[in-house]
C-alpha cells in the first residue's frame, strides 16, 4: 500500500467501528507518514473522496502532511477541518488525538492569520468533548481560550475555564506539558477580561508553580499578568506558593524588574511614586501589551486611596479629598467616586454646589434569594471536586505501582534498604551521650 489510490482505497474500505480494522489502518499509514510527505501535494484533491464522519482517521493522516506544505489553500481548509470537527468520528478521533491536536492548533493558526478567529471559536469547543472525556486537559483547550482572546468572545471560553479538569493524560488527549501551561495562561487572560481576578490570579500562578527548573517564556509572562492582576484586585503581590521552585522565583524577580518597581511603588500607596514607577517603564509595559493593565493599576490605587477616607471622614470637601489622595485633577476625582458607585456599590453622594462629599454605610445583609443560590451552586461545585478527587485517589490507590511503594515502604520505613528506624538518632553508634 504505497501508491495513493491504494492507500484511498484501504480508507474506503475501512469499517469505521470496527476497533481491530481501525487499529490495523492506523498502523498502515503510520508507516506511510513519510511516503505521504513526499507526495504530499497530491493529497488535496484526494481528500474529496472521503467522508469526515466515516473516514476520519484517514482524515487525520492526510491532513497533516498537506499542511507541512510552505503553501496550501487555506480557506478550504478552514472549510475542511471546521466539517471534520463537527462531524467527526469521536472513535476515530480518539484512536490518535495527537495529530488531531496537530490539526486543530493549525486550524487556529490560519484562522487567526485570516483574521477570522471567531471561525475557531465554535469548532474548538466540539474539538474538546470529542478528544476526551470532561474531567481531562485537552490540547483543545488553550487552543480555545486562544481563539476567544484572538477574537474577543471572552465570555465563549467561561463554561470550559469554569469545568473543573484535573487528568492529565497525553496518551489519551495528545496534551503536552506546553498545552497544560498555555491553557491557564490563556484562561488567566479570559478571566481578566472578564473581571473575574480571583479566578485570573490563581490561573497565573498555577502556571508559575508549576514544576520546572528553568522559568520558560509562558511562565514569566504569566507571572507579569500575576502581579498586576495581584495589585488591581488585592491592593498587594501575595507569597508563592511553597511548592514553586525558589531558582524560579529569583528568575522571575531578575527579568521582570518592572514590574517589581510597580509593585513597590503601589507598597507605598503614593500615587505620584506610582505613577514615576509606570512613566519610567512605560517602553516594557507597552512591549508586553500589559499598558492597559497597568493603567487599571493606577485607578485600583485611586480608588484604595478613597475608600481609605472612609475609615476617618464621614464627609470630606473635594479640595480635602484631592489633597489626602495626591489626585491633581478634580473632575478625574469625581469621575472616579461615580464609577465606583455605578461599578462597586461605592456608597457615596456628590454634592457640588457645596464642594464636598458624603460617604454613606451600605444596608447590605446578604440574606436575599441570589445570595443563597450563589453559596448553594459553590458548595455543590466543591462538592463535587471533592467527589472526583476522592475518585481518583481510589484508583491511585488500587494501582501496582502504589501497592509496591506502600509495600516498600512499610519494609523500610527509612526510605533505604538496610537502613534502621533510628539511623538518624543523635544517640545511636558513633555518637557520645
Amino acid at each position: 500500500m504505497s501508491g495513493l489510490d491504494k492507500i484511498i482505497s484501504a480508507i474506503l474500505q475501512t469499517n469505521g467501528s470496527d476497533d481491530a480494522q481501525l487499529d490495523s489502518l492506523h498502523t498502515d499509514l503510520s508507516k506511510l507518514s513519510d511516503h505521504l510527505i513526499k507526495i504530499r501535494g497530491s493529497l488535496e484533491p484526494a481528500l474529496d473522496a472521503l467522508d469526515t464522519s466515516k473516514h476520519t482517521l484517514g482524515f487525520l493522516h492526510l491532513l497533516v502532511p498537506i499542511i507541512q506544505q510552505p503553501k496550501f489553500d487555506k480557506p478550504h481548509f478552514i472549510k475542511v477541518v471546521h466539517k471534520l470537527i463537527i462531524h467527526g468520528s469521536i472513535k476515530q478521533i480518539r484512536v490518535d488525538p495527537k495529530r488531531f491536536a496537530i490539526i486543530c492548533r493549525k486550524f487556529v493558526d490560519v484562522c487567526r492569520e485570516l483574521k477570522q478567529p471567531i471561525r475557531a471559536v465554535k469548532p474548538m469547543r466540539v474539538a474538546i468533548s470529542k478528544v476526551a472525556p470532561n474531567e481531562h486537559l485537552t490540547p483543545q483547550h488553550s487552543l480555545l481560550a486562544l481563539a476567544c482572546i484572538s477574537s474577543k468572545c471572552y465570555k465563549a471560553a467561561e463554561p470550559i475555564l469554569n469545568n473543573f479538569v484535573y487528568l492529565i493524560d497525553p496518551k489519551v488527549s495528545g496534551v503536552r506539558s506546553e498545552d497544560t501551561r498555555l491553557y491557564f495562561y490563556y484562561g488567566g487572560i479570559c478571566y481578566i477580561a472578564l473581571k473575574q481576578w480571583d479566578k485570573a490570579i490563581e490561573f497565573f500562578e498555577t502556571v508559575i508553580s508549576a514544576p520546572a527548573v528553568m522559568a520558560s517564556a509562558i511562565m514569566v509572562e504569566a507571572y507579569k499578568k500575576y502581579v498586576l492582576a495581584s495589585l488591581i484586585h488585592k491592593g498587594q503581590v501575595g507569597n508563592l506558593p511553597r511548592y514553586t521552585n525558589p531558582s524560579v522565583t529569583r528568575i522571575f524577580k531578575q527579568i521582570c524588574t518592572p514590574y517589581e518597581e510597580l509593585a513597590t511603588a503601589f507598597a507605598t500607596q503614593s500615587l505620584e511614586d506610582l505613577s514615576k514607577a509606570i512613566e519610567n517603564n512605560t517602553e516594557p509595559f507597552v512591549k508586553d501589551n500589559n499598558l492597559g493593565l497597568v493603567g487599571q493599576v493606577r485607578s485600583a490605587l485611586l480608588q484604595r486611596s478613597i475608600v481609605r477616607l472612609t475609615d476617618t471622614y464621614v464627609t470630606i470637601t473635594l479640595p480635602g479629598l484631592l489633597h489626602n489622595t495626591n489626585i491633581q485633577d478634580q473632575k478625574e476625582a469625581e469621575s472616579r467616586i461615580l464609577k465606583m458607585i455605578e461599578t462597586n456599590g461605592f456608597a457615596a453622594k456628590i454634592h457640588q454646589k457645596d464642594n464636598y462629599v458624603l460617604f454613606q454605610t451600605t444596608n447590605e445583609d446578604f440574606d436575599d434569594d441570589t445570595t443563597v443560590n450563589y453559596l448553594s451552586k459553590h458548595v455543590q461545585n466543591v462538592m463535587s471536586i471533592h467527589q472526583r478527587v476522592a475518585l481518583v485517589d481510589r484508583k491511585i490507590e488500587s494501582t501496582d505501582r502504589y501497592v509496591q511503594k506502600m509495600i516498600q515502604a512499610e519494609k523500610f520505613p527509612s526510605g533505604r534498604p538496610g537502613e534502621s528506624d533510628n539511623a538518624g538518632d543523635s544517640h545511636g553508634p558513633g555518637f557520645s551521650g
